[in-house]
């Protein structure tokens, strides 16, 4: 295996020598896929980091002649500009079949009905998951995402048994059917909910899958490399498999980029091993997670796991010299069952945090909101102000913005 791993990486840095952005890295590096003879060697290798596509061309990251491109995504450019990715044919059909890896992982079946609640067009979700579902043999309803009544028409119009969507609109599918008085569990077919593109509060995934009765898989990917599929969960849960086959995964420390050992928490940095078009080398996703092998009880042939992803490197926010992620902020808030499943954190340019939270009804809770304040300043040793707003605040199509932060406007 580690030789194989060896030839896997050396192939990869040659592929992504003919990229402009990498001959010239690995030239002023004295590296080439000549000089990978074990890992030590291939970590010689210096990071490539979201930066560094965004302050480029697109073509710069480009390891093959534009004819042999078959598609081009870009990311939604949640916090920044969108990133380009070029796809080749090869990589379009190794993409389909991590896909269909997680259909089989959900306990989905050729014949199913699978509904896509995600995007279309650049974003590469939705069309990603429609391909590969017709590709796996089912049938496909392709509606994209927002009009949640007719979401739920086509649910039970088609006796739809698995969908993906993204984590920040499954509670709104789930609060619509609270309030028209739809149960899932005996109204609809589902076997599976996958779920991807932001982290998602195991809370709100408990409460979800309590709600649906089925299981909610997480899918983890980036459009910087393929999309979702680099990783998913099994119905075992505990965090997702990574498709080593395909990626090789370090885990980093963030500030020092020292790479950590097994079960370690860091950064999550990815190599691709079999894409043509746009190879990257020792890419730091920014997501912190850790990496462990199992023996999973699914009897998955990929032993290494990545856990849930709750913070990325570029989310810490430092208030007044207090260093706190969002996700924090979260564990505390919903600990309160009262408080609807979607919040945001607003920093002010004066470092004050406004959190604009729902209560489930509606309406304030007076309660909740003294033990918030309290509890936050307790743990985490910063002061918050509540301002409440309807659910429908949070009812929006698309990734939700979980932090605005003033101080950079």
């Amino acid at each position: 295996m580690g030789n194989e791993l060896i030839a896997q990486l050396r192939h990869s840095v040659e592929m992504a020598s003919h990229a402009p952005f990498y001959s010239k890295l690995l030239k002023d590096n004295n590296i080439s896929g000549e000089t990978i003879g074990s890992i030590i060697d291939f970590r010689k290798i210096p990071f490539t980091k979201k930066g560094d596509i965004r302050g480029n061309i697109p073509s710069a990251f480009l390891s093959t002649s534009m004819s042999c491109v078959r598609r081009v995504h870009s990311s939604s450019g949640t916090k920044g500009n969108p990133t380009i990715s070029y796809y080749s044919d090869s990589d379009i059909r190794t993409w389909q079949e991590h896909l269909c890896r997680a259909f089989r992982m959900a306990g989905l079946k050729k014949g199913d009905v699978f509904q896509t609640i995600v995007g279309f067009g650049l974003f590469s979700g939705g069309l990603g998951f429609e391909q590969a579902a017709e590709q796996y043999g089912m049938t496909v309803v392709p509606i994209g995402m927002g009009n949640t009544q007719r979401q739920v028409e086509y649910l039970r119009m088609f006796h739809v048994n698995g969908i993906i969507t993204i984590s920040s609109y499954l509670p709104i599918l789930a609060n619509y059917m609270k309030r028209h008085d739809i149960d899932p569990k005996s109204e609809l077919q589902l076997k599976a909910i996958l779920i991807g593109a932001e982290p998602f509060h195991e809370k709100t995934r408990d409460e979800l899958r309590d709600f649906f009765g089925v299981p909610i898989l997480s899918v983890y990917g980036l459009s910087e490399l393929e999309g979702p599929g680099v990783a998913v969960e099994c119905p075992n849960g505990n965090g997702m498999h990574v498709f080593t086959d395909a990626y090789y995964p370090e885990i980093i420390d963030p500030i020092t980029g020292d790479v950590l050992g097994e079960n370690c928490e860091g950064e999550l940095v990815l190599t691709s091993l079999k894409r043509e078009c746009m190879p990257l080398l020792r890419y730091r996703t920014g997501d912190i997670t850790s990496l462990y092998r199992t023996k999973c009880e699914c009897m998955s042939e990929f032993e290494w796991k990545i856990g849930y992803v709750f913070n990325r490197s570029d989310d810490m926010l430092i208030i007044r010299g207090v260093n706190i992620y969002p996700s924090q902020i979260k564990d505390i808030v919903y600990t309160y069952d009262c408080i609807y499943q979607n919040l945001q954190i607003v920093v002010k340019k004066d470092d004050d945090i406004t959190l604009k939270i729902a209560s489930k009804s509606s309406e304030k809770v007076e309660n909740a909101e003294k033990g918030i304040i309290r509890d936050i300043k307790n743990w985490l040793n910063v002061t918050v102000k509540v301002e409440w707003v309807p659910t429908e605040y949070f009812d929006v199509a698309g990734k939700s913005v979980c932090v605005i932060d003033e101080r950079t406007a």
